[in-house]
């Protein structure tokens, strides 16, 4: 089954890539991307930067059965790359990288993606400014052993939506409650699936905004 006629059954796909099994090629970036490209000053960005910008075309291009080189992003006003073609099925997608390892999500409907290395000893004061009164409170009545897992989960949930969202509404708007050691959106009201993963030593969420 390729990726396209997935995409009509589910809600969304995966795809998980070490850095090391890109095809990086610099002729891929388009006049912009090459600007914010040369921009980066820690030759590790500049790569990281390369890498995902490839692996995105590289992805769209076999769904859209257009080479790489002919898929230009565009940029919403909050900085989301989005790709849209005139007559061409419209594929929404997410980038979240953190170090060498890169998962991409893609789907039929606006999608964000965040994945986070598995830490322990997380301080939920050091997370304060991030979290709702009732998340705060949900997380201090956990064991200690499970709390630093728990935050990772939520900050992953939390900033999967708000890029599946393109930062539509502000973090005091935002809460999620745990059930069953998944974290679910309790507000805003909206149709917006939640799911949570694991890939090797991350921690990963998907949102997709079904509104």
């Amino acid at each position: 089954m390729d990726l396209l006629t997935k995409l009509h059954t589910d809600p969304f796909v995966l795809i998980h890539k070490r850095l090391e099994d890109i095809t990086t090629d610099i002729d891929l970036l388009d006049e912009v991307e090459l600007v914010r490209h040369d921009r980066y000053l820690d030759p590790e960005k500049k790569i990281e930067f390369l890498a995902g910008r490839c692996l995105i075309k590289e992805v769209l291009g076999e769904l859209l059965g257009r080479p790489p080189d002919t898929i230009n992003l565009s940029m919403t006003e909050s900085g989301k790359p989005y790709y849209k073609q005139e007559g061409e099925e419209l594929v929404h997608f997410n980038l979240s990288h953190t170090q060498k390892d890169f998962t991409l999500g893609v789907s039929l409907k606006p999608i964000g993606v965040d994945m986070e290395p598995e830490k322990d000893n997380i301080s939920l004061d050091s997370m304060r400014t991030f979290l709702a009164d009732d998340e705060l409170q949900q997380l201090k009545s956990m064991p200690d052993s499970e709390q630093s897992n728990q935050v990772l989960k939520l900050f992953t949930a939390k900033e999967a939506f708000i890029k599946a969202t393109d930062k539509r509404y502000g973090l005091d708007e935002i809460v999620f409650k745990c059930t069953n050691g998944c974290w679910d959106l309790k507000a805003p009201t909206c149709d917006c699936l939640i799911e949570h993963s694991t890939y090797e030593s991350f921690f990963v969420a998907v949102s997709v905004d079904l509104d």
